[in-house]
């Protein structure tokens, strides 16, 4: 085994709110969210926390509860997070991607007894959908947000204050749902010391108080930990865009003076790049700006042109950052590796069996803390999770003299679609509930604009003959709209094995000739 060990420093003996509540005495009249027009200081912010605290306490919830909220970024966001990490109780972020079979999964997994939620968004209508689900799950109350961001969460009744009560740092703050290669989604615990790791990607963007641009999905551990908790650690401020739109995050950056953009995935970037004002908007704010997933040399070149500090980094929704590029990096250098290790990270390369010496094998990290588990599933965390308390990533790498860690490949077989994580196997399992379809496999094509897109082979049952845009309608009512093939390309049979499983590297070759990868080393299931 190849370890790459790093010192854990000692992480806070605090909570979330704690840390919020200093802040805010801090800097009462720093700016903490900015919303289109709407504003707010750190102070105005407490208060909206603590009647959202007040009035899920008067609902109801209890340390330990879980508050679910379905909405995109928007200041009632931060306050239903930092209202739960007040009550000691469990935030349920919910993206807007959903669609109502999957609400319902989430919704019977991990049993919130409150809903917050938008009206509607995007031609979706998201309340009724909300109260639809309610009914059919044992569901506390249901809160409505009005159409306009940043007005108060509209709870009936309101006490003055919640009960203040002292909240462990080890106590879990949130459950962020995460895709697995058994197809089923898990719910990752994350802790209120968890979060607060996420300083240490803070002690590697240097920015005093930074505007941080905020549009990642609040479902997403990035949304939660890169841009909520990095700001209130730093005393930053939340730039909030609802969605990713070019020309809205460039007049963000330029009005607002943004100095800081995290997560930013390929798709992102090349809307941004192709936008006619790229080249001659005002970017003088932006200090850094750190993507995620696959980057072409070429974009990496582009993006350091117009910004002094450009990079990656490597991390899960299970443990956080794990690895980020060093500010000096070429953009060859950053687009080829993951960075190193950060501070309290240590990382091992654990061979796997049947390599042959030098080739890449699993790696495996550790920090304290780690998340809690999975929610409601203790054999998947026994299964992911060591006993010596090492994550197993199930992604495949290796240790460059420089000491940057370099992606090689997935054990697991997971599609990274433009920050989106996909599980091949959920994909299939739907389709083949199709009456026209007998056997299908899914794969991960590079793609231009996502990193990576899922692409299907499908075998057609005896006497049907379905078409591309009938199984895809098909998906649409049953999965996101993220993890919808691409394509969909029929054949007489799918490649098998001598040991009648699936040959997942046939597959891939199959959608892909042009793939020279090698293939991803089987899961425990295919073995």
């Amino acid at each position: 085994m190849i370890d790459q060990p790093h010192p854990s420093p000692g992480t806070s003996n605090t909570s979330l709110w704690d840390v919020f509540a200093r802040r805010a005495a801090a800097h009462p009249d720093r700016e903490a969210v900015v919303h289109g027009s709407f504003r707010c200081t750190y102070g105005e912010l407490r208060e909206q926390a603590e009647r959202t605290a007040a009035g899920l306490e008067a609902l109801g919830v209890c340390p330990g509860d879980r508050v679910g909220m379905l909405s995109y970024p928007r200041p009632e966001v931060v306050a239903v997070y930092l209202a739960c990490a007040r009550l000691g109780a469990l935030f349920l972020g919910i993206g807007t991607r959903v669609n109502e079979k999957e609400l319902d999964y989430i919704l019977t997994d991990a049993t919130p007894s409150v809903l917050v939620t938008v009206e509607r968004f995007e031609g979706t209508q998201f309340g009724a959908l909300v109260d639809r689900a309610a009914e059919r799950h044992d569901i506390r109350a249901v809160v409505h947000l009005g159409d306009e961001p940043g007005g108060p969460v509209p709870f009936e009744a309101v006490p003055a204050r919640s009960v203040a009560r002292p909240v462990d740092p080890d106590a879990p703050l949130s459950i962020v749902y995460t895709s697995g290669t058994t197809g089923d989604p898990k719910g990752a615990v994350v802790t209120h010391r968890g979060i607060l790791t996420f300083s240490a990607l803070l002690r590697h963007t240097p920015v005093e108080a930074p505007r941080i641009l905020s549009l990642m999905p609040i479902d997403h551990i990035g949304g939660q930990g890169n841009e909520v908790v990095s700001a209130i650690l730093s005393g930053g401020t939340l730039v909030q865009l609802p969605r990713f739109e070019a020309g809205a995050a460039l007049d963000a950056i330029e009005q607002e003076k943004v100095t800081l953009w995290q997560g930013v995935i390929q798709t992102m970037l090349n809307r941004l790049m192709a936008h006619d004002r790229f080249e001659t908007a005002d970017l003088g704010s932006l200090e850094r700006l750190w993507w995620v997933g696959p980057l072409p040399v070429s974009l990496a070149e582009r993006l350091a042109a117009r910004i002094p500090v450009v990079g990656t980094s490597y991390g899960m929704t299970e443990i956080g950052c794990i690895t980020m590029t060093d500010r000096d990096i070429t953009p060859a250098e950053a687009t080829r590796t993951v960075g190193k290790p950060l501070d309290d990270i240590d990382i091992r390369i654990e061979p796997i069996p049947g390599h042959r010496p030098g080739e890449p094998g699993e790696i495996l990290v550790r920090r304290n803390p780690l998340m809690h588990g999975y929610w409601g599933k203790p054999d998947k965390t026994a299964e992911a999770i060591t006993p010596t308390g090492w994550l197993r990533t199930g992604d495949l790498g290796y240790f460059e003299d420089s000491g940057n860690l370099v992606l090689a490949g997935r054990s697991k077989l997971l599609i990274r679609s433009g920050g989106y994580n996909i599980s091949p196997m959920e994909i299939e399992q739907a389709v083949e509930n199709h009456p026209g379809i007998q056997l299908a496999a899914v794969a991960a094509v590079p793609d231009p604009d996502l990193g990576e897109a899922a692409h299907m082979l499908a075998v057609p049952a005896r006497g049907h003959a379905p078409t591309e845009e009938e199984v895809k309608r098909f998906l649409r009512e049953r999965l996101s709209s993220y993890k919808i093939p691409k394509s969909v390309r029929f054949c007489d049979q799918l490649p098998f094995l001598a040991n009648s499983k699936l040959d997942r590297r046939g597959v891939q070759q199959m959608l892909d000739p042009r793939s020279d990868s090698p293939a991803p080393v089987p899961s425990q299931e295919e073995r």
